[in-house]
């Protein structure tokens, strides 16, 4: 029993992390990053923070939770080894994050007794184990942007505030162009073509910053009117169309990815191998690029029944159409989210052991480039979730 406890103490020492949070913050991709301290800042004193938590555990309440390449030493503290892992980081200080935190990985081993110990709070042995279902969801899912998150919660019958799923500030600046980009249509059709040439873009970019940030503002009267919506039917309604604005936003930056890596993959340099094994390599390779392409044809398809929807509207004038589309898509969020995450990671994952320009993968040898391509043969299947992991080593610095 001492040495167990002996081991356990080692084990916490091991996560203890004294990285200045507050360059976490701000930063990363709404994908990458669940920023429940962010949240608790902004809404901890709102009636639905309080009566609805994410998770049981306050402290576990004010994390952040990252989806993170693992390095060295680290590996060894999970159950299963791999390669990529959820970390939550738990920090020392609510009110100055550049003092640092606590980090633990999901699946660790003695998981259960140091999220006990670290993040505090349990009644029992039931609070915690939700606590423990919830976390182990979001460790097999590809991403952590809000509309997947959601939707799996949904499945799971979770319903917390709806302040938990928001689109990182980062995102939502970058964003916010292509967005009033795509809502020009609805506007003029909102406001019978009152406005036109600069006044028009001027009043888009208005409305899609309402629509990413405060769906409730007065000045969406027009838009709500237009799509016959309502109370929670309207908040549900522009959540799935948030939902599909960032899609269609993250498959553009997706697509020049893609391409970049799909280009470097047929330049890969098979010079240090021996003929079967560069058999093997170019056997998949090709494997991998129909794995991007596959994926990125299921994703514009998927992404082609909002535009008909939208269209229906905008050029048709049947808005009943959108909004019906609207409400009964929430659950194509798993797969749209899904089949993005495992995109975004595919690319992430080659530059991160290629480089941007994809230089790296020359020095790499014939057992290397198998690693390197193994990785897309663990993507080929969509639906297995455990090999879909998504991680980057720019998420925590």
């Amino acid at each position: 029993m001492a040495g167990a406890r002996h081991c356990f103490a080692a084990q916490l020492e091991l996560t203890m992390t004294f990285r200045n949070l507050a360059l976490i913050k701000h930063s990363g991709s709404t994908s990458r990053i669940l920023n429940l301290h962010v949240v608790h800042e902004r809404f901890g004193k709102t009636e639905a923070y309080n009566e609805k938590p994410l998770f049981i555990s306050k402290r576990l309440n004010r994390s952040l939770i990252v989806k993170h390449a693992l390095r060295g030493a680290d590996r060894y503290l999970l159950e299963t080894p791999k390669a990529t892992a959820t970390k939550i980081i738990l920090p020392f200080s609510n009110d100055d994050l550049g003092v640092g935190g606590t980090n633990i990985f999901v699946g660790q081993r003695n998981f259960a007794n140091a999220l006990r110990e670290l993040a505090g709070g349990y009644k029992d042995d039931t609070e915690l184990k939700k606590d423990l279902e919830l976390l182990t969801a979001l460790d097999k899912l590809p991403s952590l942007d809000p509309f997947l998150v959601r939707e799996r919660l949904r499945v799971m019958q979770r319903s917390p505030a709806q302040c938990y799923f928001q689109i990182s500030d980062a995102d939502l600046r970058n964003m916010q162009e292509f967005v009033g980009s795509q809502v020009n249509g609805l506007v003029e059709m909102a406001l019978q073509n009152g406005v036109a040439g600069v006044g028009t873009r001027e009043v888009c970019a208005q409305m899609a910053a309402k629509i990413l940030s405060d769906e409730n503002a007065e000045s969406l009267a027009p838009l709500r009117a237009a799509l016959g919506l309502a109370g929670q039917e309207w908040a549900d309604g522009v959540f799935c169309w948030k939902g599909f604005l960032y899609y269609k936003w993250v498959f553009n930056k997706i697509m020049s990815s893609a391409a970049a890596t799909v280009k470097q993959m047929r330049q890969v340099n098979l010079s240090k191998c021996d003929p079967a094994t560069a058999r093997t390599i170019i056997e998949m390779r090709d494997r991998a690029i129909a794995v991007v392409q596959d994926r990125l044809k299921s994703m514009r398809d998927m992404l082609q029944t909002y535009d008909t929807a939208y269209k229906s509207m905008t050029a048709d004038g049947n808005p009943s159409a959108f909004k019906d589309f609207l409400l009964r898509s929430p659950a194509t969020f798993l797969e749209i989210g899904e089949t993005s995450g495992i995109l975004d990671h595919l690319a992430g994952f080659w530059e991160f052991r290629c480089g941007r320009s994809g230089a790296s993968v020359a020095a790499l040898d014939g057992e290397a480039l198998i690693e390197l391509f193994q990785e897309f043969e663990n993507c080929r299947n969509l639906g297995n979730a455990s090999s879909s992991e998504v991680s980057w080593h720019a998420a925590t610095g």
